[in-house]
């Protein structure tokens, strides 16, 4: 009798614990879907603004969008990476060196009378691979298989550039331009939760594979690490 209700605690217990892992799973998810959502839909907002306001400047813009775009969506994510792993503290500064560069390819491309359809491709292209590239550098050492990080990283800006046109096509030039910061706020937060959605999926596999302790001497090259 005490051995069968040894085995029903311990199955019990495995049930709680299995319910509670589903539950943090989930709220991780969903607090990742709602700071890159956010952190977007400012981020966008504030570049549109600042596009309209200093046209001139094309490193000021460059900046501002690293800043906005990297800098604004990157915290708010390092927040919630900070409490799943320690040391996450590079990641705002690897989100904006990412759109740094993006940034500065792209308008170097529309001051080459570049289509800016075109200018915009590349912006996110860079910003998913070079983007998603160092932002892995930060994972790697806390995780395995972060190397997968940089393929949702594509996949999710992809579908975000999808999302971006999509938007404009359905909405008409002539109307986004009566009101392009509220347009941006809106493409902004689609556009976030769209690559929030992706990225957060392996995010959550992620977490659950973390990195053993290396010992003294010992290296480790596992394939997309």
């Amino acid at each position: 009798m005490p051995k069968g209700n040894g085995s029903e605690r311990m199955v019990t217990a495995m049930i709680v614990s299995n319910m509670q892992r589903a539950r943090l799973g989930w709220g991780l998810w969903l607090s990742w879907v709602g700071a890159s959502s956010l952190g977007y839909a400012i981020g966008d907002a504030a570049v549109a603004w600042v596009l309209i306001t200093f046209t001139s400047s094309v490193v000021f813009v460059a900046l501002a969008g690293a800043v906005m775009l990297g800098g604004v969506p990157g915290g708010l994510q390092g927040l919630i990476l900070r409490r799943q792993l320690s040391g996450a503290g590079w990641w705002v500064a690897a989100s904006a060196g990412g759109w740094t560069a993006g940034w500065m390819v792209s308008l170097a491309l529309i001051q080459r009378e570049v289509p800016e359809p075109v200018s915009w491709d590349v912006l996110l292209a860079v910003v998913a691979v070079l983007g998603g590239g160092l932002q892995w550098l930060v994972l790697r050492r806390h995780v395995l298989q972060a190397g997968w990080w940089v393929v949702a990283s594509a996949v999710g800006w992809t579908l975000g550039l999808a999302v971006i046109f999509g938007v404009l096509a359905a909405a008409g030039a002539q109307v986004v331009a009566a009101a392009p910061v509220a347009w941006a706020l809106l493409i902004g937060t689609l556009t976030g939760a769209v690559v929030g959605a992706v990225t957060g999926t392996l995010l959550l596999w992620l977490v659950r594979h973390p990195r053993p302790p290396q010992q003294p001497g010992e290296s480790s090259h596992a394939s997309l690490e």
